[in-house]
């Protein structure tokens, strides 16, 4: 069962299975046994059962083993995860999950997994498909994968080999999301999924929720299948970074075996940034016999961040070349003061060491963002799976619209 999801149900013998938020479950099983025949009771045409036994079912585990078995009859190197090992952590988007697998790698923006590189490869040798039809993502060739939410798999399927049948851009692997099929369940099912935190940085809300839910009609030939999920983080960023170089300029250092380190480049940087994620997905599904399936998907993903940028940078180096390389006694009052333009920049003489001291007339720039960036993939499927005669016949029909747009309504610069 998916983490976060809740399901209480009871049984004959008294059997009662129940999913906590965490995504442990517990089983209680008991014997049940037929209560005597009271003294006196006619005998004939009854029957005494001798027991009872109620067995509960590991579905975790047993989604996790379906898993293991698709990945070791792949006819590729694959590294397979399923949803409901997915929902045991919180891993929010596709990004996060597959991060989590063997000889994968991601690449991290303000903390939150986004690119996925495979066996040290480049980011953008990485495709994205949702059931093995190839989506363009929306900042082109680099896939993005913070923009497609966890809830929306049943699988996800790490492909570290290229094979035929992929994307002619793939050259490091694919990252195929398998979605959810009604046929995948019993009946009437309902997945739901709640959570609510502080983020420490910013002290701002996190929202993470999802819902699945599908059903089977017409004797189990006709499915639906509907789900959606909505994330929002808020955060800040608030922190100090300090480029280093080594410099020629305070070769006069008494006694210096090397060159020091001395700062390049000081940056202040505060972040507020408000982050989105929204998904809604449609699966229709007709399997009027083992050998026949047709079905109808539509996905819709939205990316949303939101951030208020102030950065103050100091260029510390401005004027590197303006410092003078002649030795502290030969210059005016033994190089004490600054003068003839210089700014004091790795200068010893003037007292300034590489952790303290004082520059003049360096350049400083500051800035002041707001920024809005959506991205979002709609994505429609109509597909069927034959076996005729032998033959295996498979085929697709896709249409994808994906968009990358930003908006700065408030901008400033200044030196």
């Amino acid at each position: 069962m998916s983490q976060g999801s809740v399901a209480l149900t009871a049984a004959v013998g008294g059997a009662i299975r129940f999913a906590l938020f965490g995504g442990a479950a517990f089983t209680l099983a008991c014997v049940a046994h037929a209560e005597p025949a009271p003294q006196g009771a006619a005998a004939g045409g009854q029957e005494t059962l001798a027991e009872v036994v109620v067995v509960g079912s590991r579905p975790i585990a047993e989604s996790e083993e379906a898993a293991l078995q698709v990945q070791r009859s792949f006819p590729s190197l694959v590294s397979i995860v399923s949803a409901d090992a997915v929902g045991r952590l919180p891993d929010q988007n596709i990004a996060f999950a597959v991060g989590r697998l063997p000889g994968i790698g991601v690449q991290r923006d303000q903390g939150q997994a986004r690119y996925v590189n495979l066996r040290g490869a480049r980011t953008s040798w990485t495709t994205l498909s949702f059931d093995g039809i190839n989506v363009v993502s929306p900042e082109g060739r680099t896939s993005r994968f913070d923009n497609v939410p966890s809830a929306l798999a049943a699988q996800i399927q790490a492909r570290k080999a290229v094979t035929p049948d992929m994307p002619g851009e793939t050259l490091a692997g694919n990252v195929n999301i398998v979605t959810r099929d009604p046929f995948d369940y019993d009946g009437f099912d309902l997945n739901l999924k709640a959570g609510y935190g502080r983020v420490d940085l910013g002290d701002g809300d996190e929202i993470d929720s999802s819902l699945v839910m599908s059903n089977v009609f017409a004797d189990g030939t006709f499915g639906v299948l509907v789900s959606g999920s909505y994330y929002k983080r808020e955060m800040a960023t608030d922190n100090f970074e300090t480029d280093w170089e080594p410099v020629d300029r305070d070769a006069t250092l008494p006694g210096a075996a090397e060159r020091p380190i001395w700062a390049r480049e000081h940056e202040n940087k505060l972040y507020r940034l408000t982050r989105y994620n929204k998904s809604g997905s449609l699966r229709l599904g007709w399997q009027p016999s083992d050998e026949n399936r047709m079905f109808l998907t539509s996905i819709y993903t939205q990316y949303r961040d939101d951030e208020l940028r102030s950065n103050v940078k100091w260029d510390l180096d401005d004027r590197q070349s303006s410092t003078p390389n002649t030795p502290c006694a030969s210059r005016p009052n033994n190089g004490t003061t600054v003068s003839g333009g210089a700014s004091g920049y790795a200068d010893v003489c003037t007292g300034n060491t590489p952790l303290r001291g004082t520059i003049y007339g360096i350049d400083f720039d500051n800035n002041f963002n707001d920024l809005e960036s959506i991205e979002s993939i709609f994505t429609h499927t109509l597909g069927g799976d034959h076996a005729v005669g032998g033959w295996d016949v498979a085929w697709r029909l896709n249409y994808t619209e994906t968009k990358d747009g930003s908006d700065a309504p408030a901008l400033t610069d200044y030196d």
